[in-house]
């Protein structure tokens, strides 16, 4: 296949056994049977850009984002960084687009008389947001670009581009909602850092994310659309992603020893060096002094804001 953002040529990393993957969704009381056919899937990378795709393309839809919005911390969780990182660059009197914005967390950031809406798929998500007074539309991002075409002073776009399968298209469609000169700013997981390492993380795999990027593929999305890179954050490792960075890293430390590749999804009784590899990892994460050692390490998420060319 080719990379759906660059088009490029691309390789397969890694084959996902989907009866595995499946198992993982259970565990957490979500069926995705009925979103992936196939009995396996390929993990893609791109050549050219570094972006990681998989064959079959399987996004979830609204049903499987209703299930997830039941979960509290699915929208609210800790240390967003992309909140405050943004929010200060957007002024009073300034109109703001949040797309994927679940139930608009975001708006809470921002100072009083900025015009803000959210476009949300999960009507879930969409009434609790409505209930807290705040302005969120179950309506498509296509829609909402052709009804107020080259609007908005700054479109955000937090933890959604991994989300998406027809990348171009959506992306185009952020664009023409955003004014001449205005700013497009995308948060999405950072799979330079640790996440790109993770095993079993079912929440970084479909149909929950489809594509999984780093700062090679967010320099390609720049380009292609002609967009000029304002800032990035390359996030630091938070306190609500700490002991589960720390089993990650410890996990990978030792693999590489043993020379074993880790894989997206492990059998839960993958091999007895694996199980004994597991167990040191419990043991060595419980020290506070691999705090200090790694704390300043990458975490979850990069951030990149963009400037849309031309005079507002």
């Amino acid at each position: 296949m080719n990379c759906p953002l660059c088009q490029s040529k691309s390789i397969a990393v890694e084959d996902i056994d989907i009866s595995l993957l499946s198992n993982l969704w259970k565990g957490c009381k979500v069926d995705i049977s009925g979103l992936i056919k196939s009995k396996q899937m390929h993990k893609m990378k791109c050549l050219n850009c570094g972006l990681v795709f998989f064959d079959p393309p399987t996004a979830g839809d609204a049903n499987f984002y209703n299930s997830l919005a039941q979960w509290d911390w699915y929208y609210q969780h800790e240390d967003k960084s992309e909140y405050p990182y943004v929010a200060k660059m957007i002024r009073s009197g300034m109109r703001v687009l949040d797309v994927g914005s679940g139930m608009g967390e975001f708006q809470k950031h921002l100072e009083p008389g900025v015009e803000y809406i959210g476009v949300e798929l999960s009507e879930t998500a969409v009434n609790k947001a409505k209930n807290n007074g705040i302005d969120v539309r179950a309506i498509p991002l296509g829609e909402m670009a052709a009804s107020y075409p080259e609007y908005f002073d700054c479109v955000v776009c937090f933890q959604v581009l991994e989300h998406v399968v027809e990348i171009n298209e959506m992306f185009g469609q952020i664009i023409a909602a955003c004014k001449p000169g205005g700013l497009i700013a995308i948060a999405v997981p950072n799979n330079d850092a640790f996440l790109g390492y993770a095993s079993n993380n079912y929440l970084n795999l479909p149909p929950h994310h489809v594509l999984q990027w780093n700062r090679s593929s967010l320099d390609c999305l720049g380009e292609k659309f002609g967009l000029q890179v304002v800032e990035t954050l390359e996030e630091k490792v938070t306190p609500v992603h700490w002991e589960w960075y720390l089993q990650v890293r410890v996990y990978k430390i030792l693999c590489d020893l043993f020379q074993l590749k880790i894989q997206s999804v492990e059998k839960s009784d993958n091999g007895y060096i694996r199980g004994v590899l597991r167990k040191l990892t419990d043991r060595v994460t419980r020290y506070d002094f691999l705090f200090s050692r790694w704390k300043n390490c990458p975490g979850h998420t990069i951030i990149y804001v963009f400037r849309k060319k031309g005079n507002a």
